[in-house]
């Protein structure tokens, strides 16, 4: 039995989402001990928005190289020199606003200088887009995943040491900052290609088309984190965002590198296929229904231990993070596998679907948290449940109407997860009133988790056979 290539793929980037998990974990259950719900979401609103200007930096490009069939050394040169140009036109600019405009008292006050110190990220994420760029095209899959553990490593312990001499907010700040920063060195040292910035009006005009587009609808999707967690602040309060950050600390490591990796590795592998439009329709149909026998049972499970979850990490005062994480966990289980549709459209360079989508998610977030924020702190998980939703929606009409798939294959390559999942879940967060009274919370997430993926795995195999079949035979070479 020999693994096959996109099994060492999934088994890099599966191991940096398993240690992104395990060092979120350890570190909110110290940072939680040590700072005021008001810090997390202070913090979380400050990297939610210059996360929107550095997807203005990155998106014009990462994914305009790697989709573009040739490209030369001379694109991410030029490309590199509008990253770092844009770069100093941002920072610039956000100098002038916290220089010029008025603080008062409201939340500007709060996070005008953090947003001015944080925006120093910038200069790190130009170069870690283009050369991650270049490690995908190249299929270095094993080099990004290191670079991300290695990064998120040194700045989780950065700011645990910051958290401890009393630094607050800074110290939530400077893991991600140290993290990029490593990041863009590893992948710069471990290359071993040197890019030189030099403007090229010509090579930027061949990725314009595609680049344009994408990052329009990257921007838009990251723009609606921010304009969510500033109505949640402005609406809620800032504990509210800080509950939202612990949600969010529970669920995003997993969903963003398995968002992020499966992208990487089918965009890959879709782009080879952008001229064949049966056989990408076959890729994308079986990505969604293959993927969905990994990507719902977690995030089902992770919605039935969220309870046990916030416990470990932070205490009983934070109970109110509980039904978000839950809602959130739902949510993504039901979206992420329809992610693939959005990547082959992609592939097929058809990014202004990407953006039209993002349009309408963002116009529904809004009305959602709006409509619903007499609620409640629960109003965040419901908002974002009904996001996600429109998402899979939209995913499923453009399945339909650019790739000509059914809609009923879809589903029924995605209904075993989704039944075994949704059983699963639910034995699941009812274990813990079955379990003596008085155990450790650990012992209690322990006896969840391992009973869950035997409800799951012993339903699974009886229910979709063929799947799992299928599913083994793509991954594992038999002699």
């Amino acid at each position: 039995m020999q693994l096959t290539r996109l099994s060492r793929w999934l088994l890099y980037l599966g191991g940096d989402a398993l240690g992104r998990f395990v060092l979120q974990v350890g570190s909110t259950i110290v940072f939680a001990r040590l700072l005021e719900e008001e810090a997390f979401g202070r913090s979380a609103l400050t990297i939610a928005w210059i996360q929107v200007l550095a997807i203005l930096v990155c998106a014009p490009f990462e994914e305009g190289l790697v989709q573009r069939r040739l490209v030369r050394k001379a694109h991410f040169n030029a490309c590199l020199a509008a990253a770092m140009t844009l770069t100093g036109v941002f920072v610039v600019v956000l100098t002038a606003l916290v220089v010029f405009v008025p603080r008062g008292t409201g939340h500007w006050a709060q996070i005008a200088v953090p947003l001015l110190v944080f925006s120093g990220i910038l200069f790190a994420e130009g170069p870690v887009a283009i050369y991650t760029a270049a490690a995908r095209r190249t299929r270095r899959f094993r080099l990004i995943a290191s670079g991300n553990i290695l990064g998120l490593t040194l700045g989780t312990g950065t700011g645990l040491w910051l958290a401890v001499e009393g630094a607050g907010l800074w110290s939530l700040l400077a893991v991600r900052m140290v993290a990029r920063f490593v990041l863009a060195g590893w992948l710069g040292w471990r290359l071993r290609i040197r890019f030189v910035p030099s403007w090229s009006w010509r090579r930027l005009s061949e990725l314009r088309h595609f680049a344009g587009w994408h990052t329009a609808d990257r921007g838009l999707t990251v723009l609606s984190d921010a304009v969510f967690q500033s109505l949640v602040t402005g609406w809620l309060g800032a504990a509210a965002n800080g509950y939202l950050n612990m949600a969010t600390r529970i669920i995003e490591p997993i969903r963003g590198m398995t968002g992020s990796a499966s992208h990487n590795i089918a965009m890959t592998q879709f782009s080879r296929l952008q001229s064949a439009m049966d056989e990408l329709r076959s890729a994308m149909g079986q990505a969604v229904a293959l993927t969905s026998l990994i990507l719902v049972p977690v995030f089902l499970g992770l919605a039935a231990t969220s309870d046990t979850l916030v416990q470990i990490l932070a205490g009983p005062d934070w109970a109110p993070a509980v039904s978000i994480a839950m809602l959130f966990g739902i949510a993504t289980a039901i979206q992420a596998p329809f992610e693939f549709v959005h990547t082959a459209a992609a592939a097929r360079g058809r990014a202004d679907l990407g953006f039209y989508t993002s349009v309408f998610n963002l116009i529904v977030l809004v009305l959602a948290i709006w409509s619903l924020s007499g609620w409640g702190v629960v109003a965040i998980g419901l908002a974002r449940l009904v996001y996600y939703l429109a998402d899979t929606v939209c995913a499923l009409l453009i399945a339909r109407g650019l790739f000509g798939a059914r809609l009923s294959d879809l589903g029924r390559g995605l209904a075993p997860a989704l039944l075994c999942g949704t059983v699963m879940a639910g034995m699941t967060a009812w274990l813990p009133a079955a379990l003596p009274p008085g155990l450790p919370w650990v012992a209690v997430l322990a006896a969840q988790v391992a009973f869950g993926a035997g409800v799951f795995g012993g339903m699974i195999v009886v229910l979709a056979r063929a799947q799992v079949r299928t599913a083994v035979a793509t991954l594992i070479n038999r002699p």
